[in-house]
């Protein structure tokens, strides 16, 4: 409770922030945004009283591409670390968790066999022997993989231990043909690769799948009275239009579903206003809209982060510009995106362009704003009130 009350203002929601206790994880997608976060800790903290342990923080790099660079805290290098430790699950910077899954295997196995007397007992039923698996051996193996992502083959590993657990409980060998799904129904058991990925999710605040992100998306737009919305991040692979409830259409364009994508929300009662969707990249795309007359752009934009190559930032802005370009002078003209940048507080130089009320410091991504507002003859809206 001190923790939380002491963190308020610099917490950000997992996976960004992770807290246990006094341990507290931090993620982000470069060293300079890591950099950044732990000085914003240390200094919330430190003002308050607490110490910030130099000797105890470490950071890691999951799958780095590049090995220069360090991470530093006040001038002080941070010890940087291939492994560590949260919540009992072993993170390593490779992605990989072939330690974690071998260990929770171990552990299930454990627990099965302290309790043989009765999952082996031909005279105790299936149900009850299932009901001692659930509240004993499965927990023994889920224990921590909540923190961890799992590839398939390790799922898999997961799978067939179970699957031995199960049989050994029922008597079954492999000379039986029995099928896998009949073992699970008879003990009443799902898949255990599916037990993990929900309570990872769960652990990410995602237990609903992409559908259910619409649904909910569309309530808050029905909620606030929203009827057009951009979106970013979308992840959603392919260049289509589709429902999301609530009498709304979102329409996408992504070509990876792991990263980047954007789209458009429509309320249906527009949709017969629209005349024209330009899906130019993962990254930019636009609908033409005609209301009573005037023609309305609106134009969803994902700019790449600041630890991106700058070609690819160069390519999103010079995309952004070929859309500019073709639309008619006269026609009106909405940007929905995520910049990446902070623009920065004040506006001295710039006053035809924002107002003053940004915040932080400007760095290179919030300039490229600023120029292209410039370019453009647009506002950063925002930054007026």
């Amino acid at each position: 409770m001190v923790m939380d009350q002491l963190s308020e203002e610099v917490r950000q929601e997992s996976t960004w922030t992770m807290m246990f206790a006094d341990d507290i994880v931090i993620c982000s997608e470069s060293r300079e945004q890591v950099e950044e976060s732990l000085e914003r800790w240390r200094f919330v903290l430190e003002r308050r009283g607490m110490k910030t342990s130099r000797s105890k923080t470490e950071y890691m790099c999951v799958n780095e591409r590049e090995g220069s660079g360090t991470v530093r805290l006040q001038g002080e290098e941070v010890k940087k670390v291939q492994e560590f430790k949260y919540l009992g699950s072993t993170v390593q910077s490779n992605g990989e968790c072939g330690k974690e899954v071998k260990k929770r295997v171990q552990a299930g196995w454990n627990g099965w066999r302290k309790v043989l007397g009765v999952l082996c007992d031909r005279k105790i039923s299936a149900r009850i022997k299932g009901k001692v698996y659930r509240t004993v051996v499965r927990l023994a193996i889920l224990y921590g993989l909540e923190t961890v992502s799992l590839r398939k083959r390790q799922e898999s590993e997961l799978e067939v231990a179970e699957l031995k657990m199960l049989r050994f409980s029922l008597g079954v060998t492999g000379l039986d043909r029995i099928r896998n799904e009949y073992i699970r129904g008879t003990v009443h058991v799902g898949r255990l690769g599916d037990k993990v990925r929900e309570a990872r999710l769960r652990w990410f605040g995602h237990v609903q799948r992409r559908e259910r992100k619409g649904r909910d998306l569309a309530d808050m737009m029905e909620r606030r009275k929203v009827d057009i919305l951009c979106v970013q991040e979308t992840r959603w692979k392919g260049s289509k239009a589709r429902s999301i409830g609530a009498g709304f259409k979102l329409f996408y364009y992504g070509v990876d579903s792991k990263r980047n994508g954007v789209g458009v929300v429509l309320k249906e009662e527009f949709v017969r206003n629209l005349l024209e969707v330009k899906r130019v990249s993962d990254r930019v795309m636009s609908l033409k809209l005609e209301f009573e007359g005037v023609m309305l752009n609106v134009v969803s934009g994902y700019a790449p982060q600041v630890g991106c190559e700058l070609e690819e930032k160069e390519r999103f802005w010079s995309e952004l510009d070929e859309v500019m370009e073709s639309i008619p002078t006269g026609e009106r003209v909405v940007i929905g995106a995520d910049f990446n940048g902070h623009v920065g507080e004040g506006n001295t130089g710039d006053e035809e362009v924002m107002g003053k009320f940004g915040v932080k410091e400007r760095n290179l991504e919030g300039q490229m704003v600023v120029d292209f507002a410039k370019r453009m003859d647009m506002g950063v809206v925002n930054t007026y009130f």
